[in-house]
This record gives C-alpha cells, sequence and structure tokens, in this order.
C-alpha cells in the first residue's frame, strides 16, 4: 500500500483500471488500488485530515464528506481534579479565562479539597453535570465552593457539597451578572448562598435542598434586579433531612420583581422559608413581587414579616401549613359623624365628602378622611362593593334623594338607589367593578327635586375583590 495524493491516484487509476470493455482488469490491480485509496483515505495530510488510527484527534480539523466540522471553543470536559486549570497559592482554582467558558463534569464524583472554584474575570461560565446524581462537586473549604466576583455563573445538572462552607458566593456587577441554578441538588453546607448581591437575575429552578447547616440563601444590597424561584424542592416531608434557620432571607436588599411559584416546601421546627423587610420595602418603586402555587407542609413556618398585604406583594393559590393567608383585597369605610352635603343643581350627584371618614380594614387600598377609597395593588381585581348611608333633605320635606358609587370620580347610573321619605331613611347602593391600581370608589348623593342640601348620617361602605 502506499500513501498517494489525489492526482497520482488518478493516474494509477486510469492506469490500472481501464475500461473493463475494451480491456480485462486483473484481481491484483483491483486490491491494489483499492488498498492505495484506502491508505491515502486514513492518512493523507493535504487538507489537514488526522488519522484515526488508534486514539481519535480532532484537534485537525476533522472533516466529513469534504466539509470539516467546527471545533468545540471553550468547552472543557472535568473527570477529576487534574482537569481544572491548576490552584493558586490560595487554593483557588480560576474558571475565568478571558472568555466565556463551558465545565462539563463527567459521571463521577470529584473532591477538589482543599480547593474551591472562582470566576473573577468577569466572564460567563458554566458548569454542567452529565449524569444527574452521579455527576458530583464536593470540598471541604471554608470558602465557598463556587464563587463568582463580577462575572455569571450557571450551573446545572449536579450534586454539590461542602460541609465546612457555603456552596456559592455571588457579587455580581449589577449590570449583566446573572446567576442561574438548574437541577441542582445541595447536600451539605453552611448557606446556600450568602449575602448575594448584583445579580441582575437570580433564576432557582428544580433545585433539591436536602440539608444546609445556617441557612439557605441570603440577599443584599441595591443593586439586584429580578429574583424567581421555580419548582424546586426544599427540605425533606419525612424531617429526616432539612435546611436550618431562613431559607430565603431578602434581608433589606431590593428588586425589580420577585417571583417565588410552585415550589414543595417542607420546614422543619424552628426554620422559616421566606422572609425580609415588612411593608414592601424589598421592592423597588413600581417593583412587585408574586408568591403563587407553592406547597407548604412540616412543622416550621412558611413566611415571616413579609405579608400577602404588604404592597407589591400578590399571595395566590398558596397552601400554606401555618394559617398565613392569601392575598385579600378588602376595606371597609364609615362615617363617624353625620356629613351635610351641599348641592349645587338639582340631579346633579355630588362626593359625600368631609372630614369624617375613617377605616379599620384596608387590604390593598385606602381610605382618605374624605370618603375615597384608593385600590394599591399591583394586579387587576374584580370587586363587589355595598354602600348603605341614612339620607335626609335639609330642613324636613319629600324630596327625592339618591345615591350611586363612583368610579374613577364617575357615578355609576347601575348603582342608583333612591327614597323618597320625609324622614330619614336608609338607602344601599351596591355594584360589581373590575380595579386596576389606583382606581377609586366613592360614595356619591344627589337631590333630584331641589337644591336643597342633604344630610348623610350612618354611612358604611364594604369592599371586597377577588384577583382576576
Amino acid at each position: 500500500m502506499a500513501e498517494l495524493d489525489k492526482a497520482a491516484l488518478k493516474v494509477q487509476n486510469d492506469t490500472l483500471l481501464p475500461d473493463n470493455i475494451t480491456q480485462s482488469i486483473s484481481p491484483t490491480d483491483h486490491r491494489s488500488v483499492n488498498s492505495d485509496v484506502i491508505d491515502s483515505c486514513l492518512n493523507n495530510t493535504e487538507l489537514g485530515a488526522q488519522t484515526i488510527l488508534g486514539a481519535v484527534d480532532f484537534a485537525g480539523g476533522a472533516t466529513v464528506e469534504g466539509n470539516q466540522i467546527a471545533q468545540m471553543e471553550n468547552v472543557v470536559w472535568i473527570n477529576s481534579l487534574a482537569d481544572f486549570p491548576a490552584p493558586n497559592g490560595s487554593d483557588e482554582i480560576e474558571l475565568g479565562t478571558g472568555v466565556n467558558t463551558a465545565y462539563y463534569i463527567g459521571s463521577v464524583a470529584i473532591d477538589i479539597s482543599p480547593n474551591v472554584l472562582i470566576n473573577t474575570l468577569g466572564d460567563s461560565v458554566l458548569i454542567k453535570g452529565i449524569h444527574p446524581v452521579e455527576s458530583q462537586l464536593t470540598s471541604d473549604s471554608v470558602s465557598p465552593l463556587i464563587d463568582t466576583d463580577s462575572g455569571s455563573i450557571g450551573v446545572e445538572n449536579i450534586i454539590l457539597s461542602n460541609p465546612n462552607g457555603n456552596i456559592f458566593g455571588f457579587a455580581g456587577n449589577g449590570i449583566s451578572s446573572g446567576f442561574v441554578l438548574d437541577r441542582v441538588i445541595i447536600n451539605g453546607c453552611k448557606y446556600c448562598a450568602q449575602d448575594i448581591t448584583g445579580a441582575v437575575a437570580s433564576s432557582f429552578n428544580r433545585l433539591v435542598v436536602l440539608s444546609t447547616s445556617v441557612g439557605g440563601f441570603t440577599f443584599t444590597g441595591a443593586t439586584n434586579s429580578q429574583l424567581k424561584l421555580f419548582d424546586n424542592a426544599v427540605g425533606l416531608e419525612s424531617g429526616f433531612l432539612n435546611w436550618t434557620g431562613d431559607f430565603i432571607d431578602l434581608q433589606t436588599a431590593t428588586f425589580d420583581l420577585i417571583t417565588i411559584a410552585e415550589n414543595r416546601i417542607f420546614p422543619g421546627v424552628g426554620d422559616n422559608f421566606l422572609t425580609g423587610a415588612a411593608l414592601g420595602a424589598n421592592l423597588n418603586a413600581g417593583g412587585s413581587a408574586q408568591m403563587n402555587g407553592n406547597i407548604f407542609k412540616g412543622a416550621g413556618t412558611s413566611v415571616t414579616t413579609i405579608t400577602g398585604q404588604d404592597d407589591g406583594w400578590l399571595f395566590s393559590g398558596n397552601s400554606f401549613n401555618d394559617g398565613i393567608r392569601n392575598t385579600r383585597s378588602v376595606s371597609d369605610a364609615y362615617l363617624s359623624s353625620s356629613e351635610t352635603v351641599t348641592i349645587g343643581a338639582i340631579s346633579t350627584f355630588v362626593a359625600v365628602a368631609g372630614a369624617n371618614w375613617l377605616s379599620t380594614l384596608g387590604k390593598h387600598f385606602t381610605v382618605d378622611t374624605g370618603g375615597l377609597i384608593t385600590y394599591t395593588g399591583i394586579s387587576d381585581i374584580d370587586i363587589f362593593i355595598i354602600a348603605t348611608a341614612t339620607v335626609e333633605k335639609v330642613g324636613g320635606g319629600g324630596d327625592m334623594i339618591c345615591t350611586r358609587i363612583a368610579y374613577n370620580g364617575v357615578d355609576q347610573v347601575r348603582t342608583n338607589a333612591c327614597t323618597d321619605n320625609t324622614s330619614p331613611t336608609s338607602v344601599t347602593s351596591h355594584g360589581l367593578f373590575t380595579l386596576s391600581k389606583d382606581d377609586t370608589l366613592q360614595l356619591y348623593v344627589a337631590n333630584t327635586q331641589s337644591t336643597s342640601n342633604i344630610i348623610v348620617d350612618q354611612a358604611n361602605i364594604t369592599v371586597s375583590g377577588n384577583m382576576t
């Protein structure tokens, strides 16, 4: 056999394999040509092709049907500690290489003790296990197992443990840094991550958190933008393993958007799932937070300090284990003393205002002393309102007096109710409305037969709403 280039192979073919109509082809010549063609295909270096005898090496660019296969750039396969970059003098393995890099962890448990992994060059780094159970990383360091400073980190499909320290550290740049976890099992650490800051998006999906010795995830600062927790399993219903303390502690950190949805949470005795600042203080101006469809079971608590009635927060469809309630949008309002309403024109409705209105219950509503009820929730709601008041004409007499509910300052004819009695009489107006944030409701009255003023007494209003 011989290694020939394309031109030499063509000459050999024309010489040894002529047209078999005019000249016979011997088996020896046929075998010789075939052997040289095969040998040349396997070993020819003319176009940069590589031998595939023995170990396969694609470094020079393999080809299929003459088309070169693109190499996988910036991908590192990890089957042992030795496959990582060499640690520095502080037992730190720098994953940032100046370019965005993916590290694929084989189906093997890798102990990198006493080292930890760091990403400090502002890169976007992915760590992904090949097998959801067999791919494992562990260390015995007191430092975070995976620490990101100014860059982004994504971790997927892997089991992580660091009994003497935290699993993650994250300090993003607040502009483009992301912290993304998906299908990660955490089993044994102090915190999952402590004092997360600067994450444009923190997205934790399909985590299984079996045990921590101090807490879960804590946040700090004003440079976090979005937080999402979706479809996570936190703790075990048996109570055999669990996190300790608060699993999500927002502390005084602020966000534009928080979504906590469809998680299964089993807090142990003395443990709590969510805490933070009261009265919506974890939300930036215009921000919102939703906690939807979560299931809580166990002897611990679901939420402390934060409530579904706080400004900007919406709890809906959750099954709580400890008496916490989903968001209710309700309000009352009542007159503490009678109010005389000045009538300027017949059949013109005027607000029952003044300064004597009070409220004892306002969930996502405010009531001012002039009787204006304002919806402050973040989602549209359907509400039922009923307003009852005792009305009479100043000076007595039998004018017909009517009440209506006003929606955003416009009295609604469909809520009209009237009385024509000559003595103080109770009148009730009611109606259904869809409210958006900052919409208002108020009680109005009118004299349909004269411009005599109206005395309104014993007025009370009830508003009850459901999320649309």
